[in-house]
Order: structure tokens, then C-alpha cells, then sequence
């Protein structure tokens, strides 16, 4: 060992870091291959394509939170112009038959206000990321979407994108100190950041996928405020 210079060591130090962090995101795609796996035996018993269903709203709301299961938000945010054609092209049959057996008009413009309203995580940060591409959050381009976290390793990446909001937002604002001097307008992002904050500050040391989608859903339901206040802004609007 005497033999090796400093410099040798970092660079072995920097290529096992490297090595970690390779082994780490790998670890996160299978995570969530088998996710996606264990969700398709979750769903078999329910027969999607059974002729005689009954497209109740129960129905529409389940097919609507497995359609949010199977975006991969960082790449695909669904808004009233996008999710019908992501449907009609990724869930084609589904579609079809559903809306074959629904009793009643405006089969589409039900199931595209149900995805963009449903009561689950997915739908959730679907909400926030559409915020973000409507220019409401004051977030510049290179910022990340928010990724619904589906497997242990993709919850790490949730954080990372959460904290790059965060982070965008302390630039906009300033120092803490100056926060009692604000304006209107980073008042108003000064609301974000808090609420973005106080979201995500109890996973910070959780690392169960699980167990960090209840808490963020249960968190958004009484802390994502400020955010909701846009709700009906941005509907209008679409």
C-alpha cells in the first residue's frame, strides 16, 4: 500500500462510489419491474375484459388509478389534452371495452376528470407536475418532474426531485433572512417552498416505498394547500 499515491486512492474511491451508485440504480429498475409485476397479480381477479361488466364509477376510478400506476411521471404528464390519447395508445382494449359497456354519454371527459382528480398519490403528483408545465409554480425547465415513487428505489429519486424544487425556490427567494420582506409574488413561492417542505420532511429517513406513499397522501390531503388553491385556476384553463 505504501507503493500507492493519494491521488490513486481517490480515484478508487471515486470508481466505488461510482460502482454503488450503478448497483443502486439497478436495484431501482428491478424494484420497479417487480412492482409492476406484483400490481398485474393484484389486478388478474378483477376481469377488465369481461363482456357483461358493469362500468360503475367504482370501475372508472379503479381504471383510472392503474392508468396513474403505469406513468412514469418524470416523462409523461397527463392533462386534459394528453391522458385520451395515452389511454386509447396503452390501454387500448380497456378503453374500448369500457367505454362500450358504460351506460351513459360523455364516457371520455368522465374518465379523463376522474384521472386528473383521483384519490391517490399518482393522481396527486400527476397535479403538481401539470402546476409545473403550466408555468403556475414559478419552476424553471431544467427543473425534474416529480416521479411517483413506486419501488424503494424510485423514492430516492422522488426525494431528489422534491429537494430540486426546494432548492429552485431558495434561489428565487433568497436568504431566510429576507423572507419577512417579501413581495407578493415570492410571498406566494415562499408558500410553495413551506408547503413542499412540510410534504416531504417526514420520509426524509424513510426508505419503504410503502410506507412513504401513505404518509406523503396522507400529508398532501392537509398540508398541499397552497398548491390545491390552483386546482380549479388551472382546470379553467385547460
Amino acid at each position: 500500500m505504501q507503493g500507492i499515491s493519494a491521488g490513486t486512492m481517490e480515484r478508487k474511491r471515486q470508481i466505488d462510489r461510482e460502482i454503488r451508485a450503478l448497483e443502486s440504480e439497478l436495484l431501482g429498475h428491478i424494484d420497479s419491474e417487480l412492482y409492476c409485476l406484483n400490481g398485474l397479480l393484484r389486478n388478474a381477479e378483477q376481469n377488465w375484459l369481461s363482456a357483461g361488466i358493469k362500468v360503475t364509477r367504482d370501475v372508472i376510478d379503479a381504471f383510472a388509478k392503474r392508468i396513474l400506476d403505469g406513468v412514469f411521471m418524470s416523462r409523461k404528464v397527463l392533462d386534459r389534452d394528453s391522458a385520451i390519447e395515452h389511454i386509447r395508445k396503452n390501454f387500448k382494449d380497456y378503453h374500448a371495452m369500457l367505454k362500450r359497456n358504460y351506460q351513459g354519454a360523455d364516457f371520455d371527459s368522465i374518465l379523463v376528470q376522474t384521472v386528473l382528480n383521483a384519490e391517490c398519490l399518482s393522481s396527486k403528483i400527476n397535479f403538481l407536475n401539470r402546476l409545473k408545465k403550466s408555468g403556475f409554480l414559478y419552476l424553471s425547465d431544467s427543473v425534474e418532474n416529480l416521479d411517483n415513487p413506486r419501488s424503494d428505489g424510485m423514492l430516492e429519486r422522488f426525494k431528489n426531485a422534491c429537494n430540486g424544487w426546494l432548492r429552485e425556490w431558495e434561489s428565487l427567494n433568497g436568504s431566510q433572512g429576507q423572507f419577512d420582506a417579501l413581495n407578493k409574488k415570492h410571498a406566494r413561492i415562499m408558500r410553495f417552498y413551506l408547503n413542499m417542505n412540510a410534504w416531504i420532511e417526514p420520509i426524509a429517513a424513510i426508505t419503504d416505498a410503502k410506507l412513504a406513499e401513505e404518509n406523503l397522501l396522507s400529508t398532501y390531503k392537509t398540508g398541499m394547500t397552497c398548491f390545491e388553491e390552483l386546482r380549479e385556476q388551472l382546470d379553467s384553463q385547460s
